[in-house]
């Protein structure tokens, strides 16, 4: 994607969706809007990072606001938004949304920034947030500015709700016929099962659609054979996001395999990848951790930690010594981060 100019602080909603993947309806966000790193050497700005949280689990707080100022002091952002989405702006509680506000507000004044600007918002209207809510002003102001036609060209098209959290299950008959289907793969394809698979699943990211059901019983399969598995997550790792198919893998993810330069998330793909994963998770036996645990990985990947964890401790429910679950879970409780964010970071000025 092209550079994004924003001539206002006001022009970040309009963002905000086309960075998450899907419209916020009821989500406190927090969105880092420059943030100090390098780049080449030299000292650079960068967008992000973004936090969301869901207000249908968790009520608005006042302590949400320490996660942002951790992040804020961490990550050396100057500039950030905060909005907060409901269904009515009018139920947004004002006393602790202002205490999230002024918790970012003095996280951000210690790094030397300015600029923390607060909104609430619903399906129809958006308004800043200061001492009091100011007047609500129609999304369609937004919608024709020119940031918001040039995401429009660039093809960025938010799905119009927040992917689940975690992964449903199918009925019993459902996963007996998907294993019934996937075994008889197997025994098909033989000891070109990897390649196989490798074949298929380029095929499934190629498109957009979601597969029908044999075709999603035999993809979960062929993720039981690892190399099958990392050559999709390496799909999501890669800058020029290199097709499970079009490459010879040396090592597994396990071990610090790559493929080409890592780069930020493709958003739109990570998220489809993500979908697919997930159906497959669906189908699976209670036997069968491989849809989970790399589900949880591209979780991670992009920064959605809560969902790592969902599927990465679904996945040792189903098979309690999957290492790339176990590892996953190692890592979720370090607070690492990927590698993508690490070398973002490298040099930064503090």
């Amino acid at each position: 994607m092209n550079t994004i100019t924003l001539h206002s602080p006001d022009e970040a909603l309009i963002l905000i969706p086309h960075s998450l993947g899907y419209y916020p309806s009821h989500h406190l966000v927090f969105f880092a809007l420059d943030y100090a790193g390098t780049k080449a050497g030299s000292r650079e700005s960068f967008l992000g990072p973004i936090h969301t949280i869901d207000l249908s689990r968790y009520p608005l707080q006042a302590q949400m606001g320490q996660p942002f100022a951790a992040t804020i002091a961490q990550f050396g952002v100057r500039t950030c938004v905060i909005a907060a989405y409901a269904e009515s702006i009018d139920a947004i509680a004002a006393a602790p949304l202002r205490a999230v506000v002024q918790s970012a507000q003095r996280a951000i004044r210690d790094n030397g920034g300015s600029l923390c600007q607060a909104y609430v918002a619903d399906k129809h209207h958006w308004a800043r947030f200061g001492r009091r809510v100011g007047p609500p002003r129609p999304w369609s102001e937004l919608e024709a500015s020119e940031a918001a036609a040039q995401l429009v060209f660039e093809g960025s098209a938010p799905a119009q709700e927040a992917p689940e959290s975690l992964v449903r299950v199918r009925s019993e008959n459902e996963r007996t016929a998907a294993h019934t289907i996937g075994r008889a793969w197997r025994e098909k394809t033989g000891a070109e099962s990897v390649a196989s698979g490798a074949a298929l699943w380029a095929d499934m990211l190629r498109q957009r659609e979601m597969p029908g059901f044999r075709r999603l019983a035999e993809a979960n399969a062929a993720l039981e054979f690892p190399e099958v598995r990392d050559r999709v997550l390496a799909y999501v790792q890669s800058a020029a996001l290199v097709l499970p198919d079009e490459y010879e893998q040396k090592q597994h993810i396990l071990h610090g395999a790559r493929v080409g330069e890592l780069g930020a998330p493709h958003l739109n793909e990570s998220l489809h990848v993500l979908r697919l994963l997930d159906a497959c998770a669906e189908i699976a036996s209670d036997r069968e951790a491989a849809a989970l645990a790399a589900g949880a990985y591209v979780c991670w990947w992009i920064g959605r930690n809560s969902w790592a964890a969902d599927r990465a401790s679904l996945a040792l429910e189903r098979e309690g010594g999957y290492t790339l679950a176990v590892l996953l879970m190692d890592i979720l409780d370090a607070g690492l981060f990927p590698e993508w964010v690490e070398n973002s970071l490298i040099g930064r000025e503090t």
